[in-house]
């Protein structure tokens, strides 16, 4: 399902946009993926072999999203 949202964003960008701005545009998508590929496979992994910080990490970005989306968010 993603894969075929990133395709048909990707052929959006390539319909719209004109050439050296879509050839940054299509490095940038592939590069933020790889980013996002690779920092799930490290708490994958650190999930596995350290549950309990996992879980007091994950806690923690709970409750800093939390406390910056409440004291942002608009009224």
């Amino acid at each position: 399902m993603l894969k075929t949202e990133l395709s048909r964003f990707e052929q959006r960008l390539s319909r719209e946009m004109p050439g050296p701005f879509a050839d940054i545009a299509e490095q940038t998508v592939a590069s933020m993926w790889s980013a996002f590929r690779a920092a799930t496979k490290w708490m994958r992994r650190a999930g596995e072999e350290r549950p309990l910080t996992s879980l007091l990490l994950a806690f923690e970005a709970g409750l800093v999203a939390g406390w910056y989306g409440g004291r942002h968010a608009k009224h």
